[in-house]
Order: C-alpha cells, then structure tokens, then sequence
C-alpha cells in the first residue's frame, strides 16, 4: 500500500539581491612644482650683493647702517625670501592643502559608504549560500523539519539534484 504525505510550505530563503557598485576614480594629487633656475639663480645673486654690500660698507669704515642705508639690507633680505618661498603658500598651486585635504575626507568618506554596501551585500550571498548549503554537521537537524522536502523536481528549484560531495 502506498502512502501519500503533503509536502509543507517551504521556508523562504534568503533573497540576494543584486547591488552594483561603482567605485570613483581616486584623487590626482597635482605634482610639487619646482624652482625655475633662473630664479635660484637670482636669488645667489642677490645675496651675493647684500654679501658685498655690507662687505663694502663695513670696509669703508662705518660701522652702522643709519638712515636709508638701514632699510635697503633688510628689503633685499625680504625681496630674496618672498622669490624663493613664493609659491609655496598656495600662490601658484591649484589647489591649496586644505581644500586637497578636505576632498580626501570626503573621498575617504564615500569609500566608507560604499564599503558598508558591500559588506551587506556579502552577508546576503553568505546567508543564501548557507541556506542552501549548509554545513554537514547541521543537516540532521533538518530531518523532519519543513526544510527536509523543499526540493522540488518541476524544474523551478535550480538547486534541485545537486551533490555535495564529501558532506559525509
């Protein structure tokens, strides 16, 4: 005598949905410029006057700097210091460290998002993949339980005939 038995409702599984995600291009960082020769050279020449000015001045006798004589030492010194250090405060750069600072935070930022995207996306592929392959040592469990017939052979369940090989 053969005996008929209704299979249950199976259990959903965990559903994967598919997420796409686009990382952005990283930053460019603009590269450091350099110094112009000429404008080292310059600038050796510069102080080699003011070397030679003083040099002359003190060799003629006088020991002081007085008047108009005391201002031109000091706006060479100046004059020499802004050619060489110039540029170097954001006059000639694209983008000033600050700004280029800032725009890594929200770069960083962004990466952070997209990380947290794909960690999700990782822990619904690992759950579906568990649900549908569960370790060896849990399938006794799954005698008797709605779980033991939800394989079904009308072609819809794409996991239906598969082998696990070594389960045992």
């Amino acid at each position: 005598m053969k005996q008929g038995f209704a299979r249950p409702t199976p259990e959903r599984a965990p559903v994967v949905k598919p997420e796409n995600i686009v990382l952005p291009t990283p930053l460019s960082v603009p590269p450091p410029e350099g110094k112009p020769w000429w404008l080292v050279v310059v600038g050796v020449l510069v102080v080699g006057l003011l070397v030679g000015m003083v040099g002359m001045t003190v060799a003629s006798g006088s020991r002081l700097f007085l008047g108009a004589g005391a201002i031109f030492p000091i706006f060479m010194i100046g004059g020499v210091a802004m050619m060489m250090f110039g540029g170097r405060f954001g006059g000639q750069q694209q983008m000033s460290r600050p700004k280029l600072d800032a725009m890594r935070a929200q770069f960083m930022l962004m990466l952070d998002m997209l990380r947290e995207t794909a960690q999700e996306s990782a822990d619904s592929m690992d759950a579906n993949y568990r649900w549908f392959h569960p370790a060896p040592t849990t399938l006794a469990a799954a005698v008797g339980s709605s779980r033991m017939w939800e394989r079904q052979p009308d072609g819809k369940d794409l996991n239906f005939g598969v082998v696990r090989v070594g389960s045992a």
